[in-house]
């Protein structure tokens, strides 16, 4: 342990040599490795010593891929062994890893892991360590759906549900996006370790300063006197963006002025029969694959961000990263009022609008019509309350509270 206190009154200075452990393929820009970032990022800047370990699947390994995450913290990657959709194989590489795991931590003198999501917390409880447990969803649920999407076997919901259900009972800590995601853990679980609550936030100086590129990005659109809807974000089956996508073709048919930008990684060839709908690409819509540094000034161009989620507990107890990107960008926001803490930002602040669901009623159609004509109106309004919003709700510099609070408590309990 780093810069110790002597004395009883100096434990909420104590400093820890803490890893950041992740279990995952790589992925790049997306709201996981932005909400990784963001928790070694507050670790560090509270002076403890931080590093990442990342343990990824040994083909990405071989092919060169390495970690994206985190921005300047220092990453070891650690290759896992091929489960092959087998049950015991699975077993067997995570026993493994965990035992490299706290080989690892021995090895670096680590007093502390910060695990990112169930999977890793249970390697990381291998190392014989405290574990802080980072909850970014339900993992349960998730797992469930890609089940009945034929991405995962049918052993594999069983297995989340013991992965979380270890890893909540035995972490020194943990550190949910929303309420919402704590009330459900403590429903299957009881009673809780000390938990923290720290939505997905966004750097929101990176989203100020692309402000001014707005009308150069427009213009090379040809987008100048265009209202242009929004999605940013992967193509999960939650995310419903064919529903958005229809929901843009009808406004087309009231505001001929209104054009689609989809910002994704994702392959975006299954959506090409709703795409098709809207219009011509180039014209009607754009779909643009955007590294993290340039979503910023993409989404100055937007004048709606769309965040639209269908009544589940995935969504229930989610905190979209994509709400504060659209505020931190100026754009006001429509999303449903299954959209976790979303929704009720949304509707509190007055920057956007909220649906019942998915698909909009005759009466919420017509009072998006009427938001959309004085967006273009107003457009400086609209964008200076959504930039307030995201400052209150949104902004990274609430990260080091939530964070504190629950180290402070991990302090208390091992000092």
């Amino acid at each position: 342990m780093v810069n110790r206190g002597n004395e009883l009154g100096d434990r909420e200075q104590q400093h820890f040599r803490v890893v950041v452990v992740v279990c995952s393929d790589f992925r790049a820009g997306d709201g996981f490795t932005a909400r990784v970032s963001q928790m070694a990022e507050a670790l560090a800047a509270q002076g403890h010593n931080v590093r990442g370990l990342w343990c990824a699947p040994l083909l990405s390994v071989l092919r060169g891929r390495r970690p994206t995450a985190a921005g300047h913290l220092q990453w070891s990657v650690l290759p896992m062994l091929p489960a092959c959709r087998l049950k015991l194989f699975r077993l067997f590489s995570e026993t493994v890893t965990a035992f490299l795991v706290w080989l690892w931590c021995v090895l670096h003198r680590i007093d502390v892991v910060q695990a990112e999501e169930p999977r890793a917390a249970r390697l990381a409880l291998m190392s014989l360590r405290p574990v802080i447990m980072d909850v970014h969803g339900d993992a349960i649920s998730e797992t469930e759906l890609g089940i009945r999407l034929g991405r995962y076997e049918a052993w594999a919901g069983e297995y989340a549900a013991v992965e979380e259900r270890v890893a909540v009972k035995r972490a020194s800590g943990l550190i949910c996006v929303s309420h919402a995601l704590r009330t459900l853990l403590e429903r299957r679980y009881g009673r809780l370790p000390k938990t923290g609550i720290l939505p997905c936030l966004v750097d929101i100086s990176r989203f100020t300063t692309a402000r001014h590129r707005r009308g150069e990005h427009r213009r090379q659109h040809g987008w100048e006197d265009r209202f242009v809807v929004c999605y940013l974000g992967g193509l999960s089956a939650w995310q419903n963006v064919p529903a958005m996508i229809d929901l843009v073709a009808t406004l087309r048919r009231y505001r001929p002025s209104v054009v689609l930008l989809l910002i994704t990684q994702d392959d975006v060839r299954p959506l090409q029969k709703y795409l098709s709908a809207v219009g011509e690409e180039g014209i009607a819509y754009s779909c643009i694959s955007a590294l993290p540094t340039e979503v910023p000034g993409l989404l100055s161009m937007a004048d709606l961000g769309c965040l639209l989620r269908s009544n589940s507990t995935i969504n229930a107890v989610a905190s979209p990263t994509k709400c504060g990107e659209y505020l931190a960008a100026g754009v006001p926001v429509l999303t449903t009022q299954h959209a976790g803490d979303a929704a009720a930002i949304v509707a509190a602040q007055g920057v956007g609008l909220v649906l019942g669901d998915t698909t909009p009623t005759a009466d919420e159609l017509a009072s998006l019509v009427s938001m959309i004509d004085h967006v273009e109106r107003h457009r400086a309004l609209w964008c200076e309350k959504c930039h307030a919003a995201a400052e209150a709700y949104r902004s990274t510099k609430t990260t080091r509270a939530a964070v504190s609070l629950t180290y402070a408590h991990l302090q208390k309990t091992t000092a």
